[in-house]
């Protein structure tokens, strides 16, 4: 495989050829067949999106190979602060996984934009408070009040049905 091949065909070949390998990387991490499949295709959109800063260095195999462990590696830190903001929200609070997720996601959106956006940044793209200000344009003690506000609301949507 060359670096100078089409993106496009470049990226079906090589997905034709490591598809499998990535896959089973994804399940030794997931233990899930839907989520390494997801993972499978995300690596793969990844692939295509850096092809053009593959520099040849290394063999292609060991360069989806290391996209896909870094892809796994941000997944999982996306998890532990998703389950840190659930356990600051409350870890009392799960009458169905399913129902929690889903009101966890409604108390979310009940949340000023502001809100919203700190959460996103600090939880979802898993940034630090100093990373967050510079994204937001604010200062640090804007962003961790932000977050402390948006906590308390949660845990008053969550567990008394505040609105």
């Amino acid at each position: 495989m060359t670096v100078e091949s089409s993106s496009g065909g470049a990226v079906q070949d090589l997905y034709l050829r490591y598809a499998a390998d990535v896959y089973r990387l994804a399940m030794q991490s997931t233990h899930d067949h839907a989520e390494a499949e997801d993972i499978v295709h995300e690596v793969f959109l990844r692939v295509l999106c850096k092809w053009d800063d593959f520099r040849g260095d290394a063999h292609v195999k060991t360069w989806i190979w290391r996209i896909a462990k870094n892809y796994l590696i941000d997944s999982a830190r996306r998890r532990m602060r998703q389950q840190e903001l659930m356990a600051e929200v409350g870890s009392t609070y799960r009458p169905n996984l399913l129902v929690s997720l889903i009101e966890f996601e409604d108390a979310i959106h009940r949340l000023p934009d502001q809100q919203q956006r700190v959460l996103d940044l600090r939880v979802v793209q898993d940034l630090s408070v100093a990373d967050t200000a510079n994204v937001l344009g604010c200062s640090e003690g804007k962003v961790r009040v932000d977050t402390h506000r948006a906590l308390s609301r949660m845990r008053k949507v969550l567990y008394e049905g505040v609105t």
